[in-house]
């Protein structure tokens, strides 16, 4: 009778632990029944150099047109501050503008950058990377006021 008795409880125990333990998930294999997770791929860009970078430009490789600012209205990337932002997988080209009031302007330009899936790719600015800026399109760019 105890050993009828130690079978059900384990047997019960067993179930619990299964119900328990079913939603968690584990294993590269879930076959295709749960949401796989998020990963998040982009840009991590620290400020190694002596320049504050006023404007941070990404472009797809192979484009001309910039896209928008990736420090926003308010922000500024000081020397020794980083910023990171989210883009798809892919190849792309990074451009770092100082203050609208600089004169003369610099940029900082990097050019065929690649993030892989679930991935974010650093990129450092250093102090030589700056380099006035010729190119009309670059110093016409659209940019909102700091």
């Amino acid at each position: 009778m105890l050993s009828t008795m130690t079978r059900r409880l384990a047997v019960a125990g067993l179930s619990v632990l299964a119900v328990a333990t079913a939603g968690c998930g584990g294993g590269d294999d879930d076959g295709g029944t749960g949401p796989s997770p998020s990963v998040a791929a982009g840009f991590s860009i620290s400020n190694g150099s002596d320049r504050e970078a006023w404007y941070i430009y990404s472009r797809p490789c192979g484009t001309e047109d910039w896209g928008e600012d990736q420090l926003g209205l308010a922000n500024i990337l000081y020397p020794g501050e980083s910023v990171s932002w989210e883009e798809s997988a892919g190849c792309y080209d990074l451009l770092a503008l100082t203050s609208l009031n600089d004169s003369p302007r610099y940029q900082a330009v990097y050019e065929g950058k690649n993030v892989a899936s679930g991935a974010t790719t650093a990129v450092s600015i250093a102090s030589g990377d700056w380099s006035a800026v010729v190119d009309v399109r670059v110093a016409a760019l659209r940019q909102a006021r700091k």
